[in-house]
């Protein structure tokens, strides 16, 4: 065994690595490269790099032992789970904003209602004056 082949996962990892460069350079010879996974090209190179059987197997485990549905696939559970969360999220901060009216209104509610009477009885006279009263009969 040479010093190359003495840290294995080091060669994977330097096999993964430069995996683009590669397959461009094997597309370019062979159309059907490009049908090939990630870990089927990562098997081609480590066998033209001279890797056991053994290695070459465990990567292509990998691929098999994967999910059958890509990572980003759609879920309903998921998609009615995020907006749960986001109602009780939403839910949260409304409460949040009345915990702290709350806590605060006395400072703002009694010149709140200050207002509210000032206005109140302004419109009141307002409208005493402009309604005109009945005549006597």
């Amino acid at each position: 065994m040479n010093a190359w082949r003495q840290g294995a996962p080091a060669n994977v990892e330097y096999v993964a690595e430069r995996k683009l460069l590669l397959r461009s350079l094997i597309d370019n010879a062979c159309s059907e490269s490009a049908d090939l996974t990630d870990n089927e090209l990562v098997a081609l190179l480590m066998s033209l790099q001279g890797f056991s059987h053994e290695e070459i197997a465990r990567v292509l485990e990998k691929e098999k032992g994967g999910p059958l549905t890509p990572a980003g696939s759609f879920s309903t559970a998921s998609v009615a789970s995020r907006a749960v969360r986001s109602l009780v999220e939403l839910l949260q901060s409304l409460w949040v904003v009345v915990i702290w009216l709350g806590v605060w209104a006395p400072v703002w509610l009694f010149p709140l209602l200050l207002v509210l009477y000032a206005w109140h009885r302004r419109n009141r006279r307002r409208v005493q004056r402009t309604i005109p009263t009945p005549p006597d009969r």
